[in-house]
């Protein structure tokens, strides 16, 4: 195989992990398992079930490694791939009969209530 052939297999092995959306992906029994009572939700991040993140709290990050926003948020972040706040308001908060909390995050990072 020409040093070229190895060159271009290498660049689209590459691409193919740099385009993926988790790097690590969960297998098995353990990725379904309960993550326990959710005030803002569940999600499922790169097979895993976890609790969604809520209004303020991080998330985002490679991987979204510090989590997703529930439903009715998003996450404010400076640059894709980055980590941001939680912004909006919790839908599930606001279903379950609990205080409605909604914030949102200026591009300095300082809530805005």
């Amino acid at each position: 195989m020409s040093g070229f052939s190895l060159a271009t297999i290498f660049a689209l092995c590459l691409a193919f992990n740099l385009s993926r959306a988790c790097r690590h992906v969960c297998q098995g029994d353990s990725c379904n398992e309960d993550p326990g009572p959710c005030k803002d939700g569940e999600v499922v991040v790169c097979g895993l079930r976890q609790c969604a993140k809520g209004p303020g709290d991080p998330c985002g990050g490679p991987d979204n490694r510090m989590g997703v926003c529930g439903a009715g948020m998003h996450c404010s972040k400076k640059r894709p791939g980055g980590q941001g706040h939680c912004s909006g308001c919790s839908k599930e908060r606001l279903e379950n009969g609990h205080k409605p909390v909604c914030i949102s995050w200026s591009h300095n990072n300082y809530p805005l209530y």
